[in-house]
């Protein structure tokens, strides 16, 4: 849910500090990852990394007796810092949070386009497709108006708090996910298995159940989403027409 801000700040600081071209993708599921279910997008995993081996991207000293301060680079140290505290800077000065939820949305439009053919008439997405567009819809008009920033950063926290646990967890802030790979919009994965299942097939009906709930979960997080944006909409355009009447 990270704007172009992103790519412009980690791309071009990492750039200017390591001398090497940010790859960027989606951010994993690692054991570190502790708040998804909480809502609070992340930024950045992990800047430097030993060349791979054998055993895999980290070295055989990795989380072992023997990772100690001798294998440390201090100047790998001090230039990742640089990094992140380049990033803070921005994410504490700039007008407005980076967190662009047209975009988001936009994403978990196109896989529920994926998913209705499959599905058919058997299971509708009408109602999380309609939700999904309103809330594209708001959040574009919300990071194009020039209402209070510290009342448009508080409605897109408020906005993360719903999202981003429909995007990174298949549960909720009471459950934990393994540290395992979990794809796009895990909330769906019910949803997604109802699809591929063969029409009329006792696996069919059994995850009917499931997938009704998942979608229930998703209408019910786009609606709060929603709630938010059209109230922050509303008092900003009150706001506005108070200031040209004084």
């Amino acid at each position: 849910c990270l704007s172009d801000w992103s790519s412009d700040v980690c791309s071009s600081d990492l750039g200017t500090r390591s001398g090497q071209t940010l790859a960027g993708k989606r951010m994993s599921r690692g054991a570190d990852q502790s708040f998804n279910g909480l809502g609070l997008p992340a930024l950045f995993g992990d800047i430097s990394e030993p060349p791979a081996t054998p055993i895999g991207a980290h070295c055989w000293w990795w989380h072992t007796p023997h990772d100690l301060l001798e294998n440390i680079d201090e100047a790998n140290q001090v230039r990742d810092t640089r990094i992140y505290v380049h990033a803070l800077w921005r994410l504490l000065t700039d007008r407005i949070l980076p967190l662009d939820f047209a975009a988001h949305v936009r994403d978990l439009l196109a896989e529920l386009h994926r998913l209705a053919p499959a599905l058919g008439e058997r299971f509708s997405l009408f109602a999380l497709i309609a939700a999904a567009e309103t809330t594209r819809d708001l959040a574009d008009a919300l990071r194009a108006a020039t209402a209070d920033p510290a009342r448009i950063d508080r409605a897109l926290m408020h906005v993360s708090r719903a999202l981003v646990p429909m995007d990174y967890t298949s549960g909720d802030r009471f459950a934990h996910d393994p540290a395992l790979p979990v794809p796009a919009w895990a909330s769906l994965g019910a949803i997604r298995a109802l699809a591929a299942a063969p029409s009329e097939s006792d696996t069919s009906c059994f995850l009917m159940v499931e997938a009704t709930r998942a979608r229930n979960r998703m209408l019910h997080a786009l609606r709060r989403a929603n709630g938010v944006l059209a109230r922050t909409a509303a008092n900003s355009s009150a706001h506005e027409d108070q200031s040209r009447a004084g």
